[in-house]
Parts: structure tokens; sequence; C-alpha cells
């Protein structure tokens, strides 16, 4: 892979997990992160349990998020989980809406705060599909199209197609997809992602309790399955908001990270 390719995946890589933490097109406090109240922004830090260490847990994430009184996501920001990485310097993604509320635009900084990324989404008439197109600001002619989605009339995403940077030969397509199911109340409850090929490569399935957090995941890879993973949370700790504080995860019945939210609302 060259370098040029390189930047573009990890620019891809990285936008991709914040869209998919916050949502995508709904993005907004109440229907993806399950925030009650008027949040004004919501901080999260991970620890890992490591056995054997007396020391009891490491951090892995510190992540915040902010939100206008609409409930839209202004600004994100995610640590670099990098052994030896000052937690302290993170990236951050600007969110930029139009009148009505869909999401036209984000900026990528890295941890000096210079911006090196914009993308910008472009809908269909229908409002069926979206183009998302990555410009690295440090590069000529660097304008591409990455992904595209299918989203329905709440603007949850159906489908999103992620298209081949290295066009490999000898494939069926030219992108991987990735199918999300949802139940009723408009939770994810699967993902499938396919390959160039067309075939599955992996099937996430999500339940939920009363509180619409999540209580179980199941991680089945195909077709090798020794990967296989379950997760498990409880949420020993509440606001007066009934917004978890505190959230265990357990991998296969086991203790495995712990983390702890601090939340701050608009008067």
């Amino acid at each position: 892979m060259n370098y040029q390719i390189f930047k573009y995946s990890l620019v891809a890589v990285f936008l991709f997990i914040s869209l998919e933490s916050s949502g995508q097109f709904i993005n907004d406090a109440k229907r993806w992160y399950n925030l009650h109240g008027k949040v004004r922004s919501c901080t999260e830090t991970g620890y890992n349990l490591i056995k054997g260490d007396t020391t009891g847990k490491h951090i892995n994430m510190f992540d915040s998020v902010v939100f206008n009184r609409k409930g839209q996501v202004t600004k994100a920001f995610n640590s670099n989980t990098v052994r030896g990485a000052d937690i302290n310097k993170r990236f951050c993604t600007e969110y930029k809406y139009d009148v009505k509320g869909d999401l036209l635009e984000q900026l990528y900084h890295n941890t000096n705060g210079i911006t090196v990324a914009k993308c910008i989404y472009s809908y269909s008439t229908s409002k069926k599909m979206v183009i998302l197109k990555i410009y690295l600001l440090q590069e000529k002619d660097s304008s591409r199209v990455s992904d595209s989605y299918k989203i329905d009339a709440s603007g949850q995403i159906l489908e999103r197609y992620h298209y081949n940077e290295t066009f490999v030969p000898d494939v069926k397509y030219q992108y991987s997809k990735t199918v999300y199911k949802y139940d009723a109340k408009g939770l994810r409850v699967e993902v499938v992602s396919y390959d160039l090929n067309g075939e599955k490569k992996s099937r996430r399935l999500s339940k939920y309790n009363q509180n619409n957090e999540m209580e179980e995941t199941d991680f089945i890879w195909l077709p090798d399955q020794r990967a296989n993973e379950t997760l498990t949370y409880t949420y020993p700790g509440h606001d007066k908001r009934n917004n978890w504080l505190v959230r265990n995860r357990y991998i296969h019945g086991r203790l495995h990270s712990v983390n702890e939210r601090t939340i701050i609302y608009y008067k």
C-alpha cells in the first residue's frame, strides 16, 4: 500500500469510527447516544483491567462529545490509544449542519490542532442516498468518493458502501458493504459486513435492556469463528436523569473493562 492510500485509509477509518459511534445522520444525544435531558457534553473514560496488576486499571480511552441546544453533536474528541501516547492529546472532529439539521461537513483536526481533512456529505433528491467525499487538506487533487450510504426517512443507515481503495483485481465488486437492521425503537440490533466478493465477513447482534442501554453484543466472524466474542454490559450507576455513569464490560463472562462518564447539562 502506498503512502497516499495509507493516509486516506487512516483518515477514513477514524472518521468512520466517529460516525459509527455518533449515529451518522441522526447524530443527536437522545436517539443515538441514549442520553436523557438537555446534555451539553459527555466525557467518557475507559479503563482496562489488567490481570495481576496491583494498580487495578489502565486508561484505554478518554473521549468527549459536545452538543448544541438542539441535541446535535458539534464536536467529538477522541484520545490516541497508541501505547505510550499522551492520553490528553486528542483528535477532534467538528460537525456542521444545514438549516434543516442534515449533516453537511466534518473537519478533522489532529492532536496538534491542525486541520488535516474535510468530509463533505451530499444528499440525493429523495434523501435516500448520501455520498461522502474526503479531502486531505495537505495534498493537491486529494478528493475522492470514499463511502455512500442508503438511509431511511428518519436518517438511520440501512446500508453502507465502502469503495475499494486499492482497486484489487479479480473481485466481484469494487466496494464492500455493511447492512444495518433496527428494532421498533430504532435501536441497532444487527450489523452484517460483506467483502468485495459479496461474501459475509462478520455479523454483530445486539440486545438492550429496558432503559435502551446495550446489554449484550455477539460478534460472529465468518467463516472462521475462532475469534467469536460475546460482550455483556451492566450499569451499576446512573444520575438523576437516568443516564448511566458507570458501565462494566464483560468478555465471555469475565470483567474486562470499566467506563465512567461525566455529563454536563444545559441550565
